[in-house]
């Protein structure tokens, strides 16, 4: 309920490996106290949360002050199920770098995989929610669904968007602007109705753009209209 500036610091989690175990245990003692220690550690250069990807559950929140983050990876997870992904580096990849937002079973997949949510609606700790990372939002996204197989979804929808614009013997730089603000929409409005419905309290911090999506107005203003914080 107040002005606040988020200082947070992402992937804050201990290592896996057994030697990164067994070093933490002799400097710390248990994962606890690392947790305990790091979070000081944070507060006393002036940070005072947590981004995504961190061993978040191990940091006593109310005790120190530091405000966290989730990241649920709508559209990973659903790709995962779907089958069809791959791994590219630092995300998931897509067919054709698109990811199934035109689906017709994305919208349902969202509702149930927001109901996890739940547990944390009123966490008065948590800032809010990352949807997924660094989906491929690009201008060549038309001609990239339209590379789809005729009975992909992603296609038809393409397909079926182009059919509606004025016809030109070639595809425009605003055709290609407003299919990807069309795409976005289309998937932004999935994954925040699926949150509202299960958390009402929290902001919603929307897919972590990456790379070229940052230059891309279009962009910004389609997921501005659904989004709390880009």
């Amino acid at each position: 309920g107040h002005p606040y500036i988020h200082r947070g610091v992402t992937s804050l989690k201990m290592l896996r490996t057994s030697g990164a175990k067994d070093s933490l245990l002799k400097q710390f003692g248990t994962p606890e106290k690392w947790a305990s220690d790091t979070s000081q550690l944070l507060l006393d250069h002036d940070f005072n949360g947590l981004g995504p990807w961190c061993d978040d559950y191990l940091f006593p929140s109310p005790q120190v002050s530091l405000v966290h983050t989730k990241l649920w990876n709508f559209m990973s997870a659903y790709g995962k199920r779907r089958g069809g992904t791959h791994q590219a580096p630092g995300h998931t990849g897509y067919p054709e770098n698109c990811p199934f937002i035109f689906d017709p079973e994305f919208p349902a997949f969202c509702l149930k995989h927001a109901a996890q949510l739940a547990d944390t609606k009123d966490d008065p700790w948590l800032l809010g929610h990352l949807t997924d990372n660094e989906l491929p939002w690009r201008l060549s996204m038309l001609e990239s669904y339209l590379k789809l197989p005729t009975n992909d979804p992603g296609h038809q929808a393409a397909k079926k968007w182009l059919s509606k614009r004025p016809k030109s013997k070639k595809i425009t730089e605003k055709d290609r602007s407003d299919f990807l603000a069309h795409a976005a929409d289309t998937y932004f409005a999935a994954v925040t109705k699926a949150i509202r419905q299960h958390d009402p309290n929290h902001l919603i911090l929307g897919s972590r753009f990456h790379g070229r999506a940052n230059k891309i107005s279009a962009l910004f203003a389609a997921a501005g209209r659904h989004l709390d914080v880009i």
